[in-house]
Formats: C-alpha cells, sequence, structure tokens
C-alpha cells in the first residue's frame, strides 16, 4: 500500500509538487493580509495618537454657539474647540470648483502633515491638498479666490503650503450640493474673515483611556435638550420681533379709534353746523315771501320765491303801465298831477321792491350754495371715513395674519440636526 503511493508520487512527482507550492502560497497570503491587517491597524492607531488626530467632532445644523458649547463641553467634561468650515466655490488659473475650507487654529493645524512650504502663519496664506495641488497643478505662490458664502467672506488666498490632511484618508474628498455635486479637494487658511460667530463644528480631544463610545450616548440621550435650547436661543430676536409687533399692532389700533371717534365727533358737529346753517336758511326764505308758507328744499323754496317775486313784480309792472296808459288819457292838470304822484311812487316801491328782494335772493342763493357745497364734504368725509376704516382694518387684519403665519413657522419649525462624528 504504502509502495504504491510511493510509486504514485514519483510518477507523478511535478503534479504533487505544484500542488504544494499552491498550498504554500496560499498559506503565505492568507498569513500575510492577516498580518498586514493588523500591523496597518497598529500604524494607524499609532498615527491617530501622534498626530493628536480628534476623537470627536459635532455639528449642527443651525451651527454652534457660545451656550451650546458650554452645554456641550460640561457633558464630554472636556474643552471643545470651535471651528470654522464649509463647502466653498474656488478658482485659481489652474483650477475652477469647490473645496472644503477650513479655517486653520490651534485644533485644525492638528490635521496637516506638511510635504512642501511652511505652515500658513499671515492673514490668507493657505494649506491645500497634495492629491488636488497634483490634479491640478497647483504650485507654492499661487493665488486661489474664494467666493463670498454663508459662512466666508470673498478673499484672495496664498498657497504657502501643500501637504496632507488625516481627516482625509483616502482620495475621496466628498460631495457637496454646489457645482457639480464633487467637492474637489481641501484647503486650510489661516485668519480668514468669517460672516457669522456660531462655529460650524466643536472638536474634542480625549485622555488615551477615555470611553468614546459612552460620550457619544450621553449626547445622544441629550440631544433634544441640546437642540431645543439652542433652536430657542435662536429664534429669540424673531420671538422678541413678533411680540414688539403686536404691541405695535396693537397701539395702533387703539390710536386708530381714537382717531376714528375724533372724526366722528368733528363729523357731527359739522353736521350740526349744517342744520343751523340750513334753519336760517329756511328764516330768510320766509323773510322773502313775507311769510307766505312754502315747502320743499332750500333749492325748491328758493325757486317758489323767485318765481312768486316775478309774478308779484309782474304785477306790479302791470299796474304800473295801466296807471302811465290812464295818465296819458287825462286832461285835467291836477288829476294828472295826483295820478303822476302815484306813479312815481309805485315805481320807486317796486324799484326797492326789486333791489331788497335781489340782494337777498343774493344772499340766500350764496347760502344755500354754500350749505350744498358744506353737505357735500360732510358726505365726502363721512364716505372716506368708512372706506378708511375698512380699509384700515383690512390691514390690520392683514398683519395679525402675518404675524400669526409668523408664529406658527416658528412652532413648525425644524429644531436642527445634530451630527456626531467620533
Amino acid at each position: 500500500m504504502v509502495k504504491d503511493i510511493l510509486r504514485e508520487i514519483k510518477g507523478r512527482k511535478l503534479q504533487f509538487l505544484a500542488i504544494l507550492l499552491i498550498t504554500t502560497l496560499g498559506v503565505g497570503f492568507f498569513i500575510g493580509i492577516r498580518v498586514t491587517g493588523h500591523d496597518m491597524r497598529l500604524t494607524a492607531n499609532e498615527y491617530m495618537k501622534t498626530a493628536n488626530v480628534l476623537d470627536l467632532q459635532i455639528m449642527n445644523s443651525y451651527g454652534i454657539d457660545k451656550e451650546m458649547k458650554k452645554d456641550l463641553d460640561d457633558l464630554l467634561k472636556e474643552e471643545g474647540y470651535e471651528t470654522f468650515s464649509s463647502n466653498i466655490y474656488a478658482e485659481s488659473n489652474h483650477f475652477d470648483g469647490v473645496l472644503n475650507l477650513y479655517e486653520i487654529n490651534e485644533s485644525t493645524i492638528n490635521d496637516l502633515t506638511l510635504e512642501e512650504g511652511s505652515m500658513p502663519k499671515a492673514k490668507n496664506e493657505i494649506f491645500i491638498d497634495s492629491l488636488m495641488a497634483d490634479v491640478f497643478n497647483v504650485k507654492l505662490n499661487d493665488t486661489i479666490k474664494i467666493k463670498e458664502n454663508e459662512v466666508f467672506e470673498k478673499a484672495e488666498l496664498k498657497v504657502v503650503a501643500i501637504g496632507k490632511s488625516s481627516l482625509y484618508l483616502n482620495r475621496s474628498r466628498g460631495h457637496t450640493n454646489l457645482g457639480s455635486g464633487v467637492i474637489d479637494g481641501y484647503a486650510y487658511a489661516y485668519d480668514l474673515d468669517t460672516k457669522i460667530d456660531t462655529a460650524t463644528s466643536l472638536r474634542y480631544v480625549f485622555a488615551d483611556d477615555a470611553d468614546v463610545d459612552k460620550k457619544i450616548k450621553i449626547l445622544e440621550s441629550n440631544e433634544e435638550e441640546l437642540l431645543k435650547k439652542r433652536f430657542d436661543r435662536l429664534i429669540e430676536p424673531k420671538k422678541k420681533e413678533l411680540k414688539e409687533a403686536e404691541e405695535a399692532l396693537a397701539q395702533a389700533k387703539a390710536d386708530f379709534e381714537i382717531e376714528i371717534s375724533n372724526q366722528r365727533h368733528q363729523i357731527a358737529l359739522g353736521e350740526q353746523t349744517l342744520k343751523s346753517s340750513e334753519a336760517q336758511l329756511h328764516v330768510s326764505l320766509d323773510q322773502l315771501t313775507f311769510n307766505i308758507p312754502t315747502a320743499g328744499t332750500l333749492d325748491e323754496r328758493l325757486d317758489l320765491v323767485t318765481r312768486g317775486f316775478e309774478a308779484v313784480k309782474d304785477l306790479s309792472q302791470k299796474s304800473i303801465d295801466d296807471l302811465e296808459a290812464r295818465i296819458q288819457t287825462i286832461e285835467n292838470e291836477l288829476i294828472k298831477e295826483e295820478l303822476q304822484a302815484q306813479l312815481d311812487k309805485q315805481l320807486n316801491e317796486l324799484n326797492t321792491m326789486v333791489v331788497e328782494f335781489e340782494n337777498g335772493r343774493a344772499q340766500v342763493e350764496s347760502g344755500i350754495l354754500q350749505y350744498n357745497s358744506g353737505l357735500a364734504e360732510l358726505e365726502a368725509g363721512k364716505i372716506e371715513l368708512e372706506n378708511g376704516i375698512e380699509k384700515a382694518n383690512q390691514e390690520f387684519a392683514k398683519a395679525e395674519k402675518e404675524i400669526e403665519n409668523e408664529k406658527k413657522q416658528l412652532e413648525e419649525a425644524d429644531k436642527g440636526t445634530l451630527f456626531i462624528f467620533g
């Protein structure tokens, strides 16, 4: 049996040798992979320690103000580092795209490993991604222009350093909602001008024996309260503005009611004045008609008085004409003189009556015109007042609705999201 096996091996020694080599290589690769993975983890851990890489990064969709930082520091029992960063449009002679831009401070500078140049130390000096520098042929002393966004002011940045960041351990630079959706590289700039006073993120570096998972659980259990307090502070100016708007609206309505009351009082006084004027005009018309009763409006009565006077005037004139004709037929001088005296008297009386009537009529007519004008103005004032009240009430209702909508939007607004990276 043994001899047969040995003979089989000798007869197929090349095949058995091949199998042996394949088995040896497979075991070698397997051992190498196992050992390499372990060594890579050890190397990465050592790098993280020596580079003082952050243990925890916290972001809030509404930013992190001083009060929120204090709350987080108290929960984590560690002092966090405020950082400012943003995806931003940038361009140079060789590049036009989107950068993930960080402001250099005592925390973010620990991300960096310098390969060329010197670390930024002056305002608007910049450290750029070595991979981006290779891809876009960016060199030291090149100028990169950034456009204004919600975090940073626009600026011209001088490239003084090229290297790597511990935040980027592979070739991917992430994605964004700007431009094509791809981030082309990262950069760290010194002393940038910011537009906000709330940090975009907080970084924490803990002692080697700290339980980071436990700290994350503490954050998660307090997330709702942290977000609510931050949101309440954020909307406090808006709530104050709405309260002031409500108070101003209430005061405006009160002032308006007082003004309306005054206007209505003025209209009532105007109505009394017009009624008094109307009564006086009726008395004047009575005098023109010698107290003969007439009815109707002032204009109607004036027309009746005018026509009545014309009729009286015509009768007087006829009487005078008849007397003149009679005088022409009388030959007796004594009778003629007596009739002439009567004629002269009637002419004087007629002329006096005409003058007095015309003067009286002119005064009454002027008074009626003024009365009608005043009445028209009063009615127009009433209409204008009612229109003004209606329009004001509409404006008040519109303002009240806008305030209520603003309050409702605040109540229903998203309270923010806490992003925890550990």
